[in-house]
C-alpha cells in the first residue's frame, strides 16, 4: 500500500458509500485526526544538471511535432463546441468523442470554453 494523500471529505464519502457500521464514530475520528505536513525537499538550483544534447533532441522533437500539427500552440488552437448525443459529447472540430465535456478537446486541443 502506498502512502497517497486523500482528503478528509473523500475519505468520509468512501466510508458512507460503502455503508460501514459506526459511521458517525468514524467521521468523528477522521475530523479529529492530526494534520501532517507533507515533506518537501528543496534542491538548490545549482545542483540541477541537464544534458544539453538531450535538451536539443527534445526541443527538435517538439518543433517537429508542432510543424506536423501534432502539437497546437495555444494561440493557434481551433475553437469548437461539444455536440451532445446520448451520453457522449463530440468535438465539432475533429469529431473526437468522450463521455464528459471539458475545456479542451483531448484529441485536437480545440478550445471549448464558453461553448456547450
Amino acid at each position: 500500500m502506498n502512502n497517497d494523500l486523500i482528503s478528509r471529505e473523500a475519505l468520509k464519502k468512501a466510508i458512507k458509500d460503502n455503508g460501514y457500521s459506526h459511521y458517525f464514530e468514524i467521521l468523528d475520528i477522521i475530523d479529529n485526526a492530526p494534520t501532517v505536513e507533507p515533506e518537501i525537499k528543496k534542491v538548490p538550483i545549482a545542483n540541477i544538471t541537464f544534458d544539453e544534447e538531450k535538451l536539443k533532441e527534445l526541443t527538435d522533437e517538439i518543433v517537429e511535432r508542432i510543424k506536423n500539427g501534432e502539437i497546437v500552440l495555444q494561440d493557434e488552437r481551433p475553437h469548437g463546441k461539444w455536440n451532445i448525443e446520448h451520453d457522449w459529447v463530440h468535438c465539432s472540430s475533429c469529431g473526437h468523442e468522450q463521455n464528459y465535456p471539458s475545456n479542451f478537446c483531448s484529441k485536437c486541443g480545440a478550445d471549448m470554453r464558453g461553448e456547450s
